[in-house]
């Protein structure tokens, strides 16, 4: 696991949001989607129930967190 990876979800969950999470690591939101994306790959499991606007850590997520 990378880094800006691992920083990009802990950002994102302190943020409660993709696109502020982006926009405090100054990256675009595809950008931090793609790194979580690239988590979940390695992880093998989602990391964020995402709801329309709203998103929540997954069991999987809440176990990786306090790692990050």
């Amino acid at each position: 696991m990378d880094v800006d990876s691992l920083l990009a979800f802990v950002t994102t969950v302190n943020e409660k949001s993709f696109s502020l999470a982006a926009l405090k690591l100054n990256l675009t939101q595809p950008a931090v989607s793609k790194r979580i994306q690239n988590l979940e790959s390695l992880t093998g499991h989602k990391l964020f129930e995402r709801l329309q606007r709203e998103i929540s850590l997954t069991p999987a997520g809440e176990v990786l967190l306090p790692h990050a």
